[in-house]
């Protein structure tokens, strides 16, 4: 029986950890054709023969996608090939097949690294970016959404050896038309989703990239529609937010985005009914990671978002539960919006950001200061530069480091599009918290870029350092370093 090749992936990740946190629990993901049956098969990289051969379902509700968990070695190096086939076999039938003939997949063949086991001192290292506009000059080479990642593959991997990938939002720009000469139209159906996803996706270095390095992703506006939040799409006041932009962006968010990562806790949890009707109702989006001796939590800001609330009391609850058990970690929170420093009015759009929330925002700071929560990382993208910053407070330290755009078209911030003397507190600045630019020569960093992020993990402490890359991969600013104190 021969393996065709997949449409889309695979991309992968480390959900977490099993047996006794022996075993490493990776998901695969991939898209295959209407009414085949995924396959994947797995072998450490100095086995002579495969070892570990697993069959998924592709399911028609996500857009012909799959998701297949398989228990691996932590800190192992390992070699796979993704297929699909035509059959009526059952899974379990499936991986008793023994004249399965892969030739037609052995180009897709791809190698991994598994996570270290949890709360080593290895070395956590990873590539930090979001915005990855799909460009409006075709023959531009670095106006092009593969750029940065043709760097990546070509340059970092091997030299760098990052663990993993995280993109902080806006991996696609579903509500940009025609090459993005149009802002704001997004689409109304199914079709239109999966085709911004499907133009994406198939990028030949993205895939690549994402096939070499676990991913982690969460969405911003722009996988549904620009500035959206959910308290929009209920205003029926707001004719500009058709509830079928919500339920198609948020199902092609599940099928190409959420569906890799943690929040679906195991793969044969995933039903079409998962998440809800529209596709909020009944699991959030935000969630937590583990690598090394660094904790994650990876925050949603945009579906929980209803009046002055940018999360949820849930998810706030969930985040602080999160901070007070990994109190012997890094700890870096995810939030596809910038914590700080807060944008000016205008340009920056304050108002679609933490500034616009700033109560909830303050007392997330207050109740972080109280409780000791000091050294947290912030991460971030959306406004389209790049920089680091902290605020310290007395014995109170947080950082905020922000990369962005991995490509984007036109001009975007710079420093002087932000707020240095305070945060906002309502209409007020409260300079008790002033952010401090980090940085070597005090200025944004407003090119096309990502970042790499390494932590060199000690007994009792940590030491976190930056360094951004232009989109192709030459890096533009001196390292920035972070000394962590960890409990």
């Amino acid at each position: 029986m021969k393996v065709k090749r997949i449409k889309l992936g695979p991309i992968h990740c480390s959900i977490g950890y099993i047996d006794n946190d022996s075993k490493n629990r990776h998901r695969f993901w991939g898209k295959g054709d209407d009414g085949s049956t995924g396959i994947i098969r797995i072998k450490k990289k100095n086995d002579d023969s495969y070892t570990i051969l697993k069959s998924f379902n592709f399911i028609e509700h996500y857009f012909n996608t799959g998701i297949i968990d398989v228990p691996l070695d932590p800190g192992e190096q390992y070699i796979a090939q993704m297929g699909q086939i035509n059959t009526d076999c059952t899974l379990d039938e499936v991986e008793q097949i023994s004249n399965l003939d892969w030739s037609s997949v052995r180009r897709d063949t791809f190698e991994f690294k598994t996570f270290p086991s949890l709360g080593s001192n290895k070395k956590t290292k990873f590539i930090l970016g979001s915005c990855r506009h799909h460009g409006l000059i075709p023959m531009n080479p670095g106006n092009q959404s593969d750029t940065a990642f043709r760097s990546i593959f070509k340059k970092l991997i091997d030299k760098e050896k990052p663990d993993f990938i995280l993109m902080t939002g806006d991996q696609v720009y579903a509500d940009h038309f025609l090459g993005g000469l149009r802002f704001n139209v997004p689409p109304k159906t199914q079709k239109g989703y999966y085709k911004k996803y499907l133009k994406a996706f198939k990028k030949k270095y993205f895939r690549k990239t994402l096939s070499k390095l676990p991913a982690y992703m969460i969405l911003d506006d722009h996988e549904v529609q620009n500035d959206f939040s959910i308290g929009k799409f209920k205003d029926i006041e707001k004719e500009k937010y058709d509830i079928n932009s919500l339920k198609w962006g948020l199902r092609a968010y599940q099928s190409f985005q959420s569906n890799v990562s943690p929040v679906v806790q195991k793969d044969e949890e995933l039903t079409q009914d998962y998440y809800g009707d529209i596709g909020y109702e009944n699991k959030p989006y935000h969630y937590e990671f583990y690598h090394s001796n660094c904790a994650f939590f990876v925050m949603d800001v945009r579906c929980e978002r209803e009046g002055d609330l940018m999360i949820s009391f849930h998810q706030k609850d969930c985040l602080f539960k999160f901070l007070e058990k990994n109190r012997n970690r890094v700890r870096f929170i995810v939030s596809p919006v910038p914590f700080f420093p807060d944008t000016k009015k205008g340009i920056g759009a304050p108002k679609d950001k933490w500034a616009g929330h700033s109560a909830q925002r303050n007392k997330i700071l207050k109740e972080m200061e109280e409780a000791n929560h000091s050294d947290v990382i912030f991460l971030s993208g959306d406004v389209h530069c790049s920089f680091s910053a902290t605020i310290e407070k007395q014995n109170f330290r947080v950082h905020s480091v922000i990369s962005s755009a991995f490509n984007w078209c036109v001009f975007g911030l710079s420093k002087n599009n932000f707020i240095w003397n305070g945060i906002v507190r309502d209409k007020n600045i409260d300079s008790s918290y002033k952010p401090v630019l980090l940085s070597d020569n005090s200025k944004s960093i407003t090119v096309n870029n990502f970042a790499l992020i390494s932590v060199d993990n000690s007994v009792d402490n940590s030491i976190v350092t930056i360094t951004y890359y232009s989109s192709f991969g030459k890096p533009i600013s001196k390292p920035i370093m972070i000394d962590i104190n960890i409990e």
